[in-house]
């Protein structure tokens, strides 16, 4: 099982994302010691950042690759693209069976969790096996406005049903994205009519991606540090 991290060095709404110390350690110290403490074989760290390369080289970890520009914009996805360039580009990754994407803004992100993609996309044929968590926000109330005046995304639903009269809605989380590298490698149109999704509860599913779930992350480390 070889796990990539995604880090780039260019975030523009937290800078130094990656690395910014949450609690005692860095950001991305969370999801490389929950990947140590599962079965994942080899770690790879995928960033343009010499910042990012100079902290993680303390967690001993066991490759480190060199992104490029141009796999380092904000409008380059981490799948397929960063995916594809890293599986190209690593001399060993013929040796691997499964990979497994863990992007770093997951901290609270388990190593039970890793397990259970593991062991599903072991067992699975689909192309993915991806993390998900049930929306707070139930897409049968949201709107989209058309001028002034709101448009419901999905017609003929009452918007005042009780949310148990709801069927469960979920949410796509990159805390854990695993496949079979046989199954993938090379891939670029991702049809997600065949993946198969794990539920992670809403403290793993917190995602740092603007300052405030920072101060989410921050408050949930407080709360149970007490």
């Amino acid at each position: 099982v070889l796990a990539i991290i995604p880090a780039r060095g260019g975030s523009k709404s937290i800078p130094g994302k990656n690395i910014k110390m949450l609690g005692k350690k860095p950001l991305i110290g969370y999801t490389i010691e929950a990947a140590q403490r599962s079965k994942v074989t080899d770690i790879i760290v995928s960033t343009d950042s010499q910042e990012i390369i100079n902290v993680v080289k303390k967690y001993n970890i066991d490759y480190i690759l060199r992104r490029s520009a141009t796999y380092s914009g904000d409008n380059i996805p981490v799948i397929p693209d960063v995916l594809n360039n890293v599986l190209e580009n690593f001399q060993y990754t013929n040796n691997y069976d499964i990979v497994l994407v863990l992007e770093p803004t997951y901290p609270f992100r388990d190593e039970k969790t890793i397990n259970t993609i593991i062991d599903k996309v072991s067992s699975t044929q689909s192309d993915w096996v991806v993390t998900i968590s049930k929306n707070r926000e139930h897409p049968h109330r949201t709107r989209k406005l058309l001028g002034d005046t709101i448009i419901p995304f999905i017609e003929n639903v009452n918007v005042f049903s009780q949310r148990q009269d709801l069927p469960d809605a979920y949410m796509l989380r990159g805390a854990v994205y695993g496949a079979k590298i046989k199954n993938i490698q090379g891939k670029k149109n991702l049809n997600d009519m065949d993946w198969i999704g794990v539920i992670i509860n809403e403290k793993q599913a917190i995602d740092i991606d603007e300052p405030i779930d920072f101060i989410l992350a921050k408050g949930v480390l407080d709360y149970e540090n007490k």
